[in-house]
């Protein structure tokens, strides 16, 4: 199992090294199975505050879905990242949690940018 789980740790990384390295476009996608995707989500999820996050599974408050439903996963390990970095709670809800969002996702410091957009598709 242990093997199993390296081998799908390792198949991850590369997946998602590949995808944070093709160029950003507005339909940014990865063409995945749904069992495929499944599977990424599960992993993902232990991954959850760890540097190899891979922008797979939730990790934000409800208030911040609208943005992060619709990031790419490149975007969605940006704002994990930042949020470490700033010492903040990646479920946290504060200001301060709306504006490192907003600079991780959209290059913009307005935290309204980030509650003002349309919900996207991501496992929970």
């Amino acid at each position: 199992m242990n093997s199993n789980k390296n081998g799908l740790l390792e198949l991850l990384r590369r997946v998602s090294q590949a995808h944070m390295q093709r160029p950003k476009r507005h339909e940014e996608t990865l063409s995945l199975t749904l069992e495929a995707e499944e599977l990424f989500c599960r992993m993902d999820q232990e991954l959850i505050g760890s540097r190899n996050y891979a922008g797979f599974a939730w990790f934000w408050h409800d208030r911040f879905r609208p943005v992060l439903g619709n990031a790419s996963s490149s975007e969605r390990v940006a704002a994990h990242d930042t949020l470490i970095a700033a010492g903040l709670a990646l479920d946290g809800d504060s200001d301060a949690h709306g504006v490192l969002i907003s600079l991780a996702v959209t290059g913009s410091r307005d935290q309204h940018a980030v509650t003002d957009q349309a919900v996207g598709d991501t496992c929970p």
